[in-house]
């Protein structure tokens, strides 16, 4: 086996180092151009005293659920479905590992008062279980039932 000592890799073309190790061989920076991959959870300390594992946003969309119902920006889903008033589902392009994922959403209305104490909720009555590949919700005001919002706002973190 070949031991390689150093402090710092850097490419040849580069200005920067791209890996820097402290006193202990640990990564004290790391600088990455394109995608990281990580195969075990990613564990970070942002300055709160403690090394935990970060669960990041899977999935996220922005939409128009008045009219024509039409995503307007998003990453990881491929499709809207409007099942009528204030009652959507959404198709994510990437299987999720399992059905147990946390949906959270808002949105604006055309007032103020339209959108204060609104909330996303499971579809309901009958409550339709989240897939891999889908959930089914309702934007909802707390006194006036399924409402259509004109920016609605979806993130599925898990």
């Amino acid at each position: 086996m070949t031991t390689l000592n150093v402090t710092n890799l850097k490419h040849a073309s580069s200005s920067t180092n791209n890996l820097v190790l402290d006193a202990n061989g640990k990564v004290n920076a790391l600088k990455v151009a394109t995608d990281l991959e990580v195969d075990n959870d990613l564990k970070f300390d942002s300055g709160y005293g403690s090394t935990v594992t970060g669960y990041g946003v899977r999935a996220w969309c922005t939409f128009n659920g008045t009219g024509t119902v039409a995503i307007d920006a998003h990453g990881n889903f491929s499709s809207i479905t409007d099942h009528g008033t204030g009652e959507y589902t959404l198709t994510m392009s990437t299987t999720m590992p399992d059905k147990h994922y946390s949906v959270i959403g808002g949105f604006i209305g055309q007032d103020n008062s339209i959108y204060t104490f609104a909330f996303v909720a499971p579809s309901s009555p009958p409550l339709i279980e989240n897939t891999t590949t889908s959930f089914r919700f309702t934007t909802s005001h707390y006194s006036q039932g399924n409402i259509d919002y004109d920016h609605v706002n979806i993130m599925v973190v898990r």
